[in-house]
């Protein structure tokens, strides 16, 4: 990944999450997302509808631009963290986003989608 896609990534706090329905329709969900790794994640209730198409078919695509209008979009796989790295990320989520972060639930669940 190049510096300028990785600087907008650790810089913008809200990304354009693009799914399919059941009935093949797109939905397009706005969310805040940290980078971890190669992976985007964020943290969402497990029967919030964009959690469901990316889990259903494992794929999502995720756009970010910031004020100049300068944008990473990104193929990804959606897959569930592995336990042993729950912790890590929800500490790259909360350095990135602490105030929105103190605001969720706490039946929410950290996601990840892998470019």
């Amino acid at each position: 990944m190049n510096e300028l896609a990785k600087e907008i990534l650790d810089t913008v706090e809200v990304g354009a999450l693009a799914t399919v329905n059941v009935d093949r329709t797109p939905l397009v969900t706005p969310l805040h997302f940290a980078c971890f790794g190669n992976s985007i994640i964020w943290i969402s209730e497990p029967t919030a509808r964009h959690s469901e198409n990316a889990f259903r078919n494992g794929k999502a695509e995720f756009v970010v631009w910031d004020d100049k209008k300068r944008a990473v979009f990104l193929k990804t796989n959606v897959t569930e963290l592995p336990e042993s790295e729950k912790e890590a990320a929800m500490a790259a989520y909360k350095e990135k986003l602490a105030d929105f972060y103190a605001a969720l639930p706490k039946s929410a669940n950290i996601r990840c989608a892998n470019w």
